[in-house]
This record gives C-alpha cells, sequence and structure tokens, in this order.
C-alpha cells in the first residue's frame, strides 16, 4: 500500500507520543545520548519513555548487557534474547 508523505509523517508523529516502558535488569544506571541530552535508564526500574528515545537506549542496553556476558560482539539473535527481558507491557 502506497502512504503519502503526510501519511507518514503523521505516523511518525503518532509513534513519537507514544510512552514506552523499559526495565533496566542491569545494577547499575544506563546513560545514553539522544540528540545530545543525556538519557538514563535507572538501575533496577522500569522507566518510561518516548518511543523514539525508548527504541534507542533498548538497543544500546541490549548491547551493554550482551556485552556484560563476555560476547564481545553480539548478535541480532543475542539481542533479540535481552530485549525480551527489557521491554515492560502495560498489560
Amino acid at each position: 500500500m502506497t502512504k503519502t508523505v503526510d501519511d507518514l509523517e503523521y505516523s511518525q508523529r503518532t509513534l513519537a507520543k507514544q510512552k514506552v516502558r523499559i526495565f533496566n535488569p542491569d545494577d547499575k544506571d544506563f546513560t545514553v545520548k539522544w540528540h545530545g541530552e543525556p538519557v538514563t535508564a535507572r538501575a533496577l526500574e522500569i522507566g518510561e519513555f518516548e518511543y523514539h528515545v525508548a527504541q534507542h537506549i533498548k538497543k544500546h542496553l541490549a548491547t551493554h548487557l550482551v556485552n556484560k556476558k563476555g560476547i564481545a560482539i553480539p548478535t541480532d539473535e543475542d539481542r533479540q534474547e535481552v530485549i525480551k527481558q527489557i521491554e515492560v507491557s502495560y498489560d
């Protein structure tokens, strides 16, 4: 299905308004930069972040946690296993 630029922009604006919960299972706070500003997922806590920020945190936090397990070059499968622990549903 072909979408117009307006449809795509609307979708991105809608996603940007969504909140996503992220759990940091590590015993230390995890900080990444989003557009030059630090964003922190507190240790052993669930934080709520805007959709795009949450995706960024998940990617980097998953890599960090896989590296802590001794896997120097994580695969997508390695990351996906950790992401299952990081994502928190609203159920």
